[in-house]
């Protein structure tokens, strides 16, 4: 489907639930509005193209449940910034996500069971990942934080099963109770030994208080157990 180019909006939950819709082109319009929900529930969907610019925050809901959505490249060439909740929650198909240098904020549950998903690189201006955010995004190897100064939300990547390995930058701000539980297969997490976090929450690699710990940021290696597995969580590097 190609949308006029006379159209600068889409309203509230416009084409939701469009079931047999499988693509969807904007020309060289410069839309001022994508509503919320614009494009949720439909199951069909592949692919999406903007010609022209599109708003700075993409809404709540917007392509939710659009479960053969496989790419989003337009995020990268628009100067996005902010991802709001349940964006491309359970977009299973998804594997094709590069996040905007302008980005500074994503949504709870923005990116939730994007199974498909791979890696992600959090941008440097980014403060702010909800809760949820990366949930159950089971493909997911690779977790790449290059924010200045950054929270991570509470459960925000959650049965990510397949990382291995975090790094944790200087400049993180807070990470919430269970941001990286269930994560079964995590060998090692890196803490900067200048890290400026002043808050870690209980639970934050299991479910249980099986090893909750206080944070320093003197150099050294911690062994701790996890769901029956060893793992390593170094501060310094």
């Amino acid at each position: 489907m190609t949308i006029p180019s006379t159209v600068v909006e889409v309203g509230d939950w416009a084409f939701s639930s469009c079931q047999s819709l499988p693509t969807v082109s904007f020309p060289t319009t410069a839309l001022t509005e994508l509503g919320e929900g614009a494009f949720s529930n439909c199951s069909e969907l592949t692919s999406v193209s903007f010609g022209g610019t599109i708003p700075t925050a993409l809404s709540d809901s917007l392509f939710s449940n659009c479960i053969s959505l496989e790419s989003a490249t337009w995020l990268q060439y628009n100067n996005i910034t902010s991802i709001g909740n349940k964006t491309f929650y359970n977009c299973y198909s998804l594997n094709n996500v590069t996040l905007p240098n302008s980005l500074t904020s994503i949504g709870n549950q923005a990116f939730y069971s994007n199974y498909a998903m791979e890696n992600i690189t959090i941008p440097s201006g980014v403060t702010s990942i909800g809760a949820n955010a990366f949930e159950n995004c089971s493909g997911m190897t690779f977790v790449n934080i290059n924010s200045d100064e950054v929270s991570i939300g509470d459960n925000a990547f959650e049965c990510c099963n397949n990382i291995t390995t975090i790094t944790i930058p200087e400049s993180i701000f807070s990470i919430g109770t269970n941001a990286f539980a269930f994560c079964e297969n995590i060998t090692n997490v890196y803490f900067s030994e200048n890290v400026k976090m002043t808050i870690m929450k209980a639970n934050l690699f299991s479910e249980r208080n099986r090893y909750e710990s206080y944070f320093n940021t003197q150099a050294g290696t911690h062994r701790y157990r996890s769901r029956c597995e060893i793992f390593t969580v170094v501060y310094a590097y």
